[in-house]
C-alpha cells in the first residue's frame, strides 16, 4: 500500500517497488526510481514516509546507504 501511495501522491516517482529478497524471506529491497534527486527528496520529507518509518520501526534492524543513478529512457 505504501508503494501505492508513492506512485500516486509524489509527482516524479516513476517506480517504486517492494521486493522480497530470496536469500531471506525476512529481507525486502525498495526499489524506486525517481524522476530527479528533486522528486527523490520531496518523498523523503513526505508526511506518508514519516508514518511509514514510525508503524514498521520495529521491523527495521537497519538499512542500507542509497545509491543513486541516472534512469534512462525506454529504448523504442
Amino acid at each position: 500500500a505504501f508503494a501505492a501511495e508513492c506512485l500516486a501522491r509524489e509527482p516524479g516517482c516513476r517506480q517504486f517497488q517492494v521486493v522480497r529478497l530470496e536469500s531471506s524471506a525476512h529481507h525486502v529491497l525498495f526499489f524506486e526510481a525517481y524522476e530527479h534527486a528533486a522528486a527523490f527528496e520531496a518523498h523523503r520529507a513526505s508526511e506518508h514516509l514519516v508514518r511509514f518509518k514510525a508503524a514498521f520501526q520495529h521491523l527495521v534492524a537497519g538499512e542500507q546507504p542509497l545509491r543513486l543513478g541516472i534512469l534512462e529512457p525506454e529504448q523504442a
